[in-house]
This record gives C-alpha cells, sequence and structure tokens, in this order.
C-alpha cells in the first residue's frame, strides 16, 4: 500500500515516513515481523527506485516536473507567507472543531500513545500545505478544505472518537448512580452530529447556506459550468482543426482528454524548460498574496518562435505578458476564427477555418466577439 501511494504522489512520502516510523517506534524490529517488514522495504525502495530511473531517462529527471514548476524560482518566505495565510483560512472555518480535538488529543496523548500516529499525519499534511504555498485554486472556489489537507481530515474525526469516548467514560465514572447506555448514545450521536456540521460549515459559517446548498445537491459542484464551457469550446475546435495538430491551452485537462491533439501547455505542465524558468510575475514579501503555484511562468517568445503551435484552444501568457492578442499574435502568422487563434500555413487546419482566416471579420465584429464573451463570463 505505502509503495502504491508513493508511486500515485511522491507526497505521499511523508505518509510513509509517519507511519513506518511510527511502526518502528511503537514495535521496533521484531523477529516474528522483522523478515516481512525489510521485504516490504525491499519492495518500496525497488519500485521507487525503479521509477526514479525511468524519469531520468524518459524524462531526464528525477522529480516530477510539476515539482520545478511549483517550487523553484519562487523565495521561500512568498511560498511561506501565502502558506500560513491559506491555512489560517483553513483554521478558521474549523476552529469549532479542532480546538477540543486539539486539545483532548493531548491530554490523551500521554495514556494512549497510539493517537499519536493520525495526529502526526494530519500535522505533516498541514506543515506541507503551508511549505508548498497552498494550491492554486485556495480563494477562488468554495473548499471547505484544499486538496493538500482535504484527504486527511477523516483522521480528525479518529481523534474526536477517542476524545469523545474518553469524555463519556470520564462523565460515566464521576456519576454515583449507574450510566443510561441510550442517554450515551444520544450524545454521542449529537455532539458528531453537531461536529459534522461544523466541519462542513453547515452551521455557525457565513457561507452556510451555499453550503448546505451545495451538501444537498442543490447547487452543482464549483467549476462544472465552466467544464461545460470548455467542452463546448472543443467541440467547435475540433471542426476547425484536424486530429495530429499541435495546439497550446492553458487548461490543458479536458482538451487533451477528448481530443487526438499534441498539446502544449501554455503554463509549463508538460515542458521542462518554462517549468526552470523564474514566475513572469514578480513576487516579494509584499505581494505574497499573487503567488498561484503552477500559474506564474511562462514564455510567448518560445511558443511562437520554437514551438510554432498549429492553433491556440485557449491563451494565457500572451494576455498577461504581451499586451493586446490581436496585435501580437498576427505578426507570428496566427488568424483569428471563430474565437480561436491559428496559424495560417498549417496543414492541420480545415478548408473552410482557412478560407474564414482569408477573410477575417471586420473589427466591429470582433469587438462584438469579445463583447458577447465578457458578457457571458460575467453572468
Amino acid at each position: 500500500v505505502c509503495t502504491a501511494a508513493f508511486l500515485l504522489r511522491m507526497d505521499m512520502l511523508l505518509l510513509v515516513l509517519a507511519v513506518q516510523l511510527y511502526l518502528l517506534l511503537e514495535d521496533g524490529l521484531r523477529p516474528p515481523g522483522r523478515r516481512s517488514w525489510l521485504t516490504g522495504l525491499a519492495v518500496f525502495c525497488g519500485a521507487g527506485a525503479a521509477y526514479s530511473l525511468f524519469r531520468w531517462f524518459y524524462f531526464h529527471d528525477v522529480l516530477p516536473n510539476t515539482y520545478y514548476l511549483k517550487l523553484t524560482g519562487v523565495a521561500l518566505t512568498v511560498r511561506l507567507l501565502r502558506g500560513i495565510f491559506v491555512f489560517t483560512d483553513f483554521l478558521r472555518d474549523h476552529l469549532f472543531f479542532l480546538l477540543p480535538v486539539g486539545l483532548g488529543t493531548g491530554v490523551l496523548m500521554r495514556r494512549n500513545a497510539r493517537l499519536a500516529l493520525p495526529a502526526a499525519v494530519f500535522a505533516l499534511y498541514c506543515a506541507y500545505c503551508v511549505y508548498t504555498g497552498g494550491d492554486s485554486w485556495d480563494g477562488d472556489l468554495p473548499l471547505r478544505a484544499n486538496r493538500f489537507i482535504a484527504f486527511v481530515m477523516p483522521l480528525l474525526f479518529v481523534l474526536f472518537n477517542a476524545v469523545l469516548n474518553a469524555a463519556l467514560a470520564a462523565w460515566r465514572s464521576g456519576r454515583e448512580e449507574r450510566a443510561d447506555p441510550l442517554l450515551e448514545r444520544f450524545i454521542a450521536a449529537g455532539v458528531t452530529a453537531v461536529s459534522l456540521l461544523l466541519v462542513n460549515g453547515l452551521w455557525l459559517s457565513s457561507d452556510a447556506d451555499a453550503n448546505w446548498r451545495r451538501f444537498t445537491l442543490s447547487d452543482r459542484p464549483p467549476n462544472v459550468d465552466r467544464h461545460e464551457r470548455v467542452a463546448a469550446r472543443l467541440a467547435e475546435f475540433r471542426k476547425l482543426v484536424q486530429p495530429g495538430a499541435v495546439v497550446a491551452t492553458a487548461w490543458a485537462g479536458i482538451p487533451a482528454y477528448f481530443s487526438d491533439y499534441r498539446m502544449i501547455d501554455i503554463l509549463g505542465y508538460n515542458d521542462r524548460l518554462i517549468a526552470r524558468m523564474k514566475p513572469v510575475v514578480a513576487l516579494g514579501e509584499d505581494d505574497f498574496r499573487f503567488f498561484r503555484p503552477g500559474h506564474l511562468k511562462w514564455n510567448e517568445q518560445r511558443l511562437f518562435t520554437q514551438q510554432r503551435p498549429d492553433a491556440f484552444f485557449q491563451i494565457w501568457g500572451v494576455r498577461r505578458g504581451m499586451g493586446n492578442v490581436t496585435k501580437v499574435l498576427p505578426g507570428y502568422g496566427y488568424r483569428q476564427v471563430g474565437g480561436f487563434w491559428m496559424r495560417t500555413d498549417s496543414p492541420f487546419v480545415h478548408p473552410a477555418a482557412a478560407v474564414a482566416v482569408e477573410h477575417p471579420p471586420a473589427t466591429a465584429d470582433v469587438l462584438d466577439f469579445h463583447r458577447k464573451r465578457r458578457s457571458k463570463r460575467a453572468s
């Protein structure tokens, strides 16, 4: 399980280390289990080494490209400041639950050392979230916990259960008459229900109404509407550009999975040169809030002169880095068709699109198109 977790995501190494260190400190390498533990260690190290060798020979890197993209070129202080800022929001949203569970766990850990493992795993990934500067979408999407913390939230309820059991046991021992099991179950169920309401932001939260709508599926999950629009635009794009074309985009997921194009991620997710750049946006300690991991590196000159995509499905750096798109892209041989930018000499552009390129819409039509697009985005 540890090997599979590490191969899926390298940051699961924190979980692996926490679990194995706990086992060694708690039980040591006793003779009955020593052989199986060493066998597991050999499997983990062998699989990890093989995967690292594959990554080196295939990608020429030991670490994933996203490591260099998100964690290099940005000052550690900037990452930590934004990470603390993001984590402070998380603490504030869950304070009424975290405070009693944290204090109770600290008291009980002296008598029950097993609580150290879930507490350590949760604390490690909170620290990891701070170290990486949080997630790209923190503050933009209505999420109660980002992906670095969400998967360890169930461990808090393991600790909550231990604290609740200890509290009920203390209450039971302090009573002279015999405890009522039904009353204890009622108290446990009530406290658990209140805790679930607090953690999910359904009570004592400024966004309680919106959280209830999402919780009851009255509202659609975050970003679903945007995903639908991207998928619809991709269907339009495939009518204009043939399979096999080199296509540049800012959102690589949907257009990459649902097409046969060779994709270029403008933000460098599959470009080791871009990943090792310094951020295009200068960041200091005073503007750490503008830090968005994985969304601050791009290179227009490399895109236009070396990679030369046949078409742009989406544009990111060009819009932000070089000003007006309509003034930049035509100079590199691109023309706009149906809201997309295509290279006029590309053999992958359908003939109908090529005709449209030769007769581009009037300036008023272009402005009207962008005006309608902005209106849709605003709505």
